[in-house]
């Protein structure tokens, strides 16, 4: 009964994260009027997978043409008001149409928030972006506007294993930086993602972090499975796992980079 309740009060937070999307999104399309394309959900809330204690919400506009400064500062300070309303940290990205449309590596943002400090940063370029084109042209949701199809166009495989390469760095390099020996906390996003990169190579299927576990536990070596499970309880429930392995941590992250090679 319990699992049931956490599902359901679950369902409930998406709903409400999503009319308080739809909220954003009109104020948005106001302030651009005629140069309104779409407004889209990726990542967890797209692909069934939220977690109320540690997910992002992942929110991406699309407009017709470049926006002009105060336009830009407008948005980005709605964004900054809704932030302080929304449960869980937003990730948002205002892109061109022409940006979608004609890709080219890394895709330029008009706006994107959050920066380093909490605010937003204007005119600049973002691998990371690649991969949540890929993840929306899949599995996206339409907030507003036009279809996905209509605005997205396919983006070579080549690019998506560009972006996530670059990402799979990151989190190789965090994991090689910590302990050697010992126990340690488990790194969720580092286990996670380096299982759906591998699943991806293996099955050109485009998964959630945490479908990207349950394919791990299955298809990757025996060893590396009590990590897997770890990070995946983890995901489901914060605080609930114990504490890795730390030497297993950094030979799974070693056999990640073997594969992707």
């Amino acid at each position: 009964m319990a699992a049931q309740r956490d599902s359901l009060s679950t369902k409930m937070l998406e709903s409400e994260i999503r009319l308080k999307l739809l909220g954003l999104t009109e104020e948005i399309e106001k302030l651009v009027n005629d140069n309104f394309t779409g407004a889209y959900l990726h990542g967890s809330l797209a692909m069934d997978c939220f977690n109320p204690k540690s997910s992002d919400i992942d929110f991406l506009v699309v407009v017709k043409r470049s926006l002009a400064e105060n336009e830009k500062d407008e948005i980005g300070n709605l964004l900054l008001k809704y932030q302080k309303n929304l449960p869980n940290k937003l990730e948002a990205a205002i892109i061109a149409n022409s940006i979608v449309k004609d890709f080219k590596y890394p895709p330029r943002y008009e706006l994107y928030f959050p920066d380093e400090n909490g605010g937003y940063k204007k005119d600049g370029s973002d691998p990371d972006l690649t991969a949540d084109f890929v993840i929306l042209n899949k599995r996206g949701v339409v907030i507003k506007g036009k279809s996905i199809a209509e605005v997205f166009s396919n983006i070579s495989e080549n690019f998506y294993l560009k972006s996530i390469l670059n990402d799979f760095e990151w989190s190789f390099n965090n994991v090689l930086n910590g302990p050697d020996e010992g126990k340690c906390k488990i790194p969720v996003y580092a286990v996670l993602n380096f299982c759906r990169i591998i699943g991806f190579l293996k099955t050109k299927s485009i998964l959630s972090k945490k479908e990207g576990g349950e394919w791990g536990l299955g298809n990757l070596p025996p060893k590396f499975g009590l990590l897997i499970e770890g990070a995946l309880k983890e995901y489901a429930k914060v605080g609930s796992s114990q504490l890795v392995d730390a030497k297993l941590l950094k030979d799974f992250a070693n056999y990640t980079r073997a594969e992707l090679r």
